[in-house]
C-alpha cells in the first residue's frame, strides 16, 4: 500500500476512537426510512460490512452488536454452505484467515464447524464462534436490517436464498431481510414464489454493473417494491454518472443509491483469495484463485479517481467525498462509525 493510503488508514483508525454519540436505531423507523426514499432524500443508510469487525471478530455476534450500538442501520452478513448444506455466516471460501481451522469451508459439515473460534482482524483468536445463518437470525431479531451477501452462484445462490427465507419465516424476521444479488427480475420472482413469499415481504437490492443491460436495470427501476439498487461505479468517468445514467435515473425513481466502500483489513492491503494480475492498466485484469494454503492475498488500492475504468486498483469508492458527491446514500462500509460521523459532518441526517 502506498504512503498516502497508509496515512488514510491510520487516520481512519483514529476517527474510530472518537465516540459518535449515536445509539441503536429503532428497527421500525429504519424499515420505514428504507421504504420511503422520497421523504428521506437528505438522509443516509449505513450497512456495516461483516459487522463492526474493527471492534470484534468479523461476522460474530459481538461484531453485530458493536455495529448496532453505534447506530448502523443494517448489518451485512456473508452466507456460504457447509458440505451438508447448512447455511453459515462466513466471508471467505477458506477458513484459514479468521478461524483456528484450515481448508475450504464447504468441505466441512456443520457439526465439524460448531465451536470454531474466530480471529480478530489482528489475527488473535477470540472466544467468538462461527455462526450458522439461523443463529445469526435469532441474534439479530428486531435489532437491525440484515443485509445478506450470498456467496454462491446459480443453483447454490437459489438454494441459500430459499433457506434464508425459510429460516426468516421460522423466526419471524422476513421484514428485516435485505438481499443483494445478480438475478434477473423474472428469476427472482420465480424463486420467491417457490419459497412462498414475494417482494412485498422482503427487500431486494439488485447489483448493477456498468455493463448491465438496459432491460436488467429498467425492470428493477420500474418495480415499486424495489427500494434500493447497488450501483457499481468506481470512477467519475463511469457511464453510470453521466446525465441520464443509472445513478440519476435511480434517484429520479426514488431508489436508494447503494455502493460498497471497502477499507483494508491491514496496512498490507485488502485481504483476498484471488490474485489480480494487471500487466497493462488499459486492459481488464486477469483473476487467479489461489489455494487455501496460499491465502490471504493482499490487494493494494490507490483509491484514485484517475478516470481509467480498466485499472482494477484505481477504485474511488474508498473516498467518501467521491461517493457523497455522486449521490451514494446507502453505503456498505468496513468503517461504520467513521462513516456515520462523516455523513453527519456534511449535514446529512440518519
Amino acid at each position: 500500500m502506498k504512503t498516502k493510503s497508509k496515512i488514510l488508514f491510520f487516520l481512519t483508525l483514529l476517527l474510530l476512537s472518537i465516540p459518535t454519540g449515536y445509539g441503536q436505531q429503532d428497527i421500525n423507523k429504519v424499515i420505514e426510512k428504507f421504504k420511503n426514499y422520497n421523504a428521506n432524500r437528505t438522509k443516509f443508510i449505513v450497512s456495516s460490512h461483516r459487522g463492526f469487525w474493527h471492534e470484534a471478530a468479523e461476522n460474530s455476534k459481538l461484531a453485530y452488536d458493536k455495529a448496532i450500538e453505534i447506530g448502523t442501520d443494517m448489518v451485512e452478513i456473508d452466507v456460504r454452505l457447509t458440505s451438508d448444506k447448512i447455511p453459515v455466516v462466513f466471508h471467505d471460501g477458506c477458513l484459514n484467515r479468521v478461524t483456528n481451522k484450515k481448508g475450504v469451508i464447504s468441505s466441512y459439515t456443520w457439526a465439524e464447524l460448531q465451536g470454531t473460534k474466530l480471529k480478530n482482524y489482528q489475527g488473535f483468536l477470540t472466544n467468538q464462534e462461527l455462526l450458522s445463518l439461523e443463529q445469526a437470525f435469532v441474534h439479530l431479531k428486531n435489532k437491525a436490517l440484515i443485509n445478506l451477501d450470498i456467496k454462491g452462484k446459480g443453483k447454490e445462490y437459489e438454494f441459500i436464498l430459499k433457506e434464508a427465507i425459510r429460516l426468516a419465516k421460522k423466526h419471524q424476521i422476513l421484514r428485516q431481510l435485505v438481499v443483494k444479488g445478480p438475478l434477473q427480475l423474472e428469476e427472482l420472482e420465480k424463486i420467491l414464489t417457490d419459497a412462498g413469499t414475494s417482494l412485498q415481504d422482503i427487500f431486494y437490492t439488485p447489483v448493477v454493473h456498468e455493463n448491465a443491460t438496459e432491460k436488467y436495470f429498467t425492470d428493477y427501476l420500474n418495480n415499486t417494491n424495489i427500494y434500493g439498487m447497488e450501483l457499481i461505479f468506481k470512477q467519475q468517468s463511469s457511464p453510470m454518472l453521466k446525465p441520464g445514467g443509472f445513478v440519476e435515473r435511480a434517484r429520479n425513481n426514488n431508489k436508494w443509491v447503494g455502493t460498497y466502500s471497502f477499507w483494508p483489513e491491514s496496512t498490507k492491503g485488502v485481504e483476498a483469495e484471488v490474485i489480480v494480475k494487471q500487466t497493462n492498466p488499459n486492459n481488464p485484469p486477469e483473476r487467479i484463485t489461489v489455494s487455501c494454503d496460499d491465502v490471504p492475498v493482499y490487494w493494494s488500492y490507490d483509491y484514485k479517481n484517475s478516470g481509467n475504468l480498466n485499472d482494477f486498483f484505481d477504485d474511488a469508492r474508498g473516498n467518501w467525498e467521491f461517493l457523497s458527491t455522486n449521490n451514494a446514500n446507502y453505503v456498505i462500509t468496513d468503517r461504520p462509525q467513521a462513516l456515520i460521523s462523516y455523513f453527519k459532518s456534511i449535514g446529512k441526517a440518519q
